[in-house]
């Protein structure tokens, strides 16, 4: 098993489609991440979407996450928490 880091805190910004959701969660098992935990809010008319999760990734992947993760279709931005 990869050798993984405290879990992180990512905190995006999507627009309304709930698909993204999937699409982050995918890319992270694909990634090797362990998902600790999951918060989505889907955006409407007053808003953009919000999306909290906070994953432990291998350490040869954790400086990548964040640009992989703004590359994905309805994501507008990410930050870590």
């Amino acid at each position: 098993m990869p050798t993984t880091t405290k879990p992180r805190r990512l905190s995006l910004t999507t627009e309304a489609d709930s698909d993204v959701v999937v699409r982050v969660l995918i890319l992270l098992r694909r990634r090797g991440c362990r998902i600790v935990s999951v918060n989505f809010r889907c955006g409407d008319r007053h808003g953009p979407g919000s999306f909290d999760v906070s994953v432990e990734a291998p350490g040869r992947i954790e400086r990548s996450l964040e640009s992989w993760l703004e590359g994905l279709v309805d994501v507008r931005s990410v930050e870590s928490a």
